[in-house]
């Protein structure tokens, strides 16, 4: 693998672990169970893909453009993860941890 390659790899990941210690962090301060469980387990289950699916086959591609099919997966699905994270982020900001969600 070339610096280019192992660098890319070594971004996900690591905004990846960020991202899920932010998506954790919120999990134990939001009360509702239907926040916790549909939208930032839509972030966890975005995060499970990119750390246990999209990357490992970024790293067996046999050739560059597989690798960077890959690479552009993994890097949408933790785009998704964050849009989640912020959307809950934001619902804290506004109504404070007790928000509930109503007719979820």
């Amino acid at each position: 693998m070339t610096n280019i390659t192992n660098n890319q790899i070594e971004s996900i990941r690591t905004r990846a672990a960020a991202e899920r210690a932010t998506v954790s962090e919120l999990s134990g301060t939001v009360t509702d169970s239907y926040i916790k469980k549909n939208m930032l387990g839509r972030a966890t289950n975005c995060l499970d893909d990119v750390e246990q699916f999209l990357v490992p086959r970024a790293l067996d591609a046999t050739n560059d453009r597989d690798f960077s099919m890959w690479i552009a997966a993994a890097e949408l699905m933790l785009q998704i993860a964050t849009q989640q994270r912020k959307g809950v982020q934001d619902l804290i900001a506004k109504y404070g941890p007790n928000v509930q969600s109503i007719g979820g």
